[in-house]
């Protein structure tokens, strides 16, 4: 899929490259079979301005790109910076702190060609690189100081060379031209070399797969270079107060380079940005996550709290009834201890039941209702049956016309309402104090309710009470985990029902809850 896309992107460049190289080629043609043409006008105030906007350009460019290396770590920008800091740097010792005509040595052009030699070098460095980014121990900034060091180096010792090979063995013969500089035969040949160096990277740049529009714009600025390197040696006008077309090109190059590094910068910056938030997102979704856990978490935790908050009950009434009977035995008539025993079924089925429902599927309470036709009085009686332990509390008044009342209930799931209405009136009431059962008709309903004479219910907290895990001011060390009334709500609701709360006569709380009547025709059991 990338590779018809990468042959027509190199196709494209090709078409700029020769777009870019024709104009460029007919001037220098121009310049080199019109000798006396004119190609440089004197322009003394000019050229100080010049030399200034193209130092200031060289190092924008030097430092942009070395912020491009600092981002991703990919030498090719390191050595455009190198390549642009080189020419920066020698541009301020050789054509601004020096003025025009100030040099005296016997070939002035031979430390600029041995700059612009080195940057074409850096440069095909850069293009040689490779693609993938450089994960090394170094810092940036380390590594940058380190070739930097090396670039130097290496520059000094390339204008020695030329030095000695150029000025003491007379190699460098001047041509001619209409500038006040010569241009000798060794200026000629490094020239050349020079700007062949140039071209190659231009043209490695071009072939390159790197992705970046500042890298075509970069092999422009790199063949407006070579084609100025060959007009300074064509029509020099180095060190002194002449302006020619070679200038004009190095300002063209730089402005072109400047405009498009800052563009791939900014592109840059927007793939940060997009990336930044693609980040953040990905952070926000884990976050969510984790908070999913959490709640998951909690609620398992809730579920165990719940569990054991169903297990605590038939455990006690087992235990009590257990020890009764190992305690009174003797004392016991064939009565009571038929009741006890009764109870011990009772308590142990339903610890079966528990057992047989910790799915989360049968925790929930609007499902797997085992619904049987139940009379009232029936209902009644098995409450008296399984709370043995309030049995010194207990006040069960006796059902008048609603005791042969039919209703269709879960039994089992019907006490443990009662368990947890009668739990929270154990837990707020006074010890030993009477807790009364009680239960009347009401239109299609009968109601059922459960009344103590603890501190009672505020009406603003009437419904926050059954929320689960709900603790009201003044019951915070109050021992249960805040499920009771919870789970009370929620077996009723599946029966049809509902539950309130409302103070009782006695001045505590009476909480009260409604089980439809079964029709006449569904019959009793």
């Amino acid at each position: 899929m990338t590779a018809p896309r990468t042959a027509r992107e190199r196709g494209s460049r090709l078409t700029l490259l020769a777009a870019l190289v024709a104009p460029l080629l007919a001037l220098t043609a121009a310049i080199v079979l019109l000798p006396n043409g004119h190609f440089s006008v004197v322009a003394p105030r000019v050229r100080p301005v010049l030399e200034a906007v193209t130092l200031v350009a060289a190092a924008i460019i030097a430092g942009v790109a070395y912020l491009r290396y600092s981002l991703d770590r990919d030498r090719l920008w390191l050595f455009v910076s190198l390549a642009f800091l080189v020419i920066s740097v020698h541009q301020l010792i050789f054509e601004v702190l020096l003025p025009p005509n100030a040099v005296a040595w016997a070939d002035p052009m031979y430390p600029w060609l041995a700059a612009r030699l080195e940057m074409g070098v850096l440069l095909l460095a850069a293009v040689s690189t490779d693609r993938a980014p450089r994960h090394a121990e170094w810092s940036a900034a380390r590594t940058y100081v380190t070739f930097g060091t090396l670039a130097f180096g290496a520059l000094a010792l390339t204008q020695e060379g030329i030095l000695l090979v150029t000025v003491h063995s007379g190699l460098n013969v001047p041509t001619g031209g209409s500038s006040a500089v010569a241009i000798g035969t060794a200026d000629l040949l490094l020239g050349s070399v020079g700007a062949a160096v140039l071209l190659v990277a231009a043209g490695g740049l071009l072939r390159s797969t790197r992705e970046g529009s500042a890298l075509v714009w970069l092999a422009a600025a790199l063949v407006m270079t070579a084609f100025s390197h060959l007009h300074y040696l064509l029509e020099p006008t180095l060190f002194t107060d002449r302006v020619s077309t070679g200038d004009l090109l190095r300002v063209a190059m730089a402005a072109i380079l400047v405009m498009a590094i800052l563009a791939d910068v900014r592109r840059s910056y927007a793939q940060e940005r997009d990336r930044a938030r693609q980040l953040a997102a990905a952070f926000e979704g884990q976050r969510l996550r984790v908070l999913e856990l959490e709640e998951l978490d909690r609620l398992r935790a809730d579920l165990h709290r719940m569990l054991n908050h169903e297990i605590l009950h038939p455990v006690a009434a087992i235990r009590t009834l257990a020890v009764t009977l190992s305690t009174k035995w003797d004392r016991l008539d064939e009565a009571q201890k038929r009741h006890a025993v009764h109870g011990l079924v009772d308590q142990s089925e339903q610890l079966r039941d528990l057992a047989s429902r910790t799915s989360d599927d049968d925790l929930r309470f609007d499902r797997h209702l085992e619904r049987t036709h139940r009379r009232v009085g029936d209902v009644v009686g098995r409450v008296e049956r399984t709370f043995p332990h309030l049995s010194d509390r207990l006040i069960v008044v006796p059902p008048n016309g609603e005791r042969d009342v039919v209703i269709d209930i879960d039994e089992r799931r019907l006490m443990q309402v009662f368990h947890n209405l009668f739990s929270n009136a154990d837990r707020f009431s006074p010890h030993g104090s009477p807790i009364v059962v009680e239960t009347e008709r009401a239109d299609d309903s009968v109601v059922f309710s459960i009344a103590d004479i603890g501190p009672g219910v505020r009406a603003e907290d009437a419904d926050r009470v059954f929320a689960p895990f709900s603790r009201l001011a003044g019951t915070i060390d109050t021992d249960g985990a805040g499920l009771g009334l919870y789970i009370a709500q929620q077996i009723v609701e599946a029966h049809g029902g509902r539950i309130w709360v409302e103070p009782s006569l006695a001045g505590g709380a009476s909480f009260r809850f409604s089980v439809p009547v079964t029709p006449p025709q569904g019959g009793a059991s």
